[in-house]
């Protein structure tokens, strides 16, 4: 049996704001401010960017000298990320 033809529109995602690279500085030290630290996952999860996105983000914080990255414990090879 097969399913009768739809004349409705497939569902899309909203089209995402494009942010400043400021913005998105923003947010993950906005990010950082509220929650203490997080990992780098955690911030592509919030900004839902890709990975190499949200370490050129965090890269450019670090060199700013406004964000730390300190190791997550001795036994996860992870970094967290917290304000300067």
């Amino acid at each position: 049996m097969s399913r009768p033809a739809s004349s409705a529109e497939p569902l899309r995602s909203e089209p995402r704001e494009r942010l400043s690279a400021r913005d998105r500085d923003l947010q993950v030290l906005e990010l950082l401010r509220e929650r203490g630290s997080a990992t780098r996952h955690e911030v592509q999860e919030v900004l839902g960017v890709s990975r190499a996105l949200t370490q050129q983000i965090l890269a450019r914080l670090r060199e700013r000298g406004t964000v730390i990255a300190e190791a997550e414990s001795a036994r996860s090879p992870g970094q967290r990320y917290r304000l300067a």
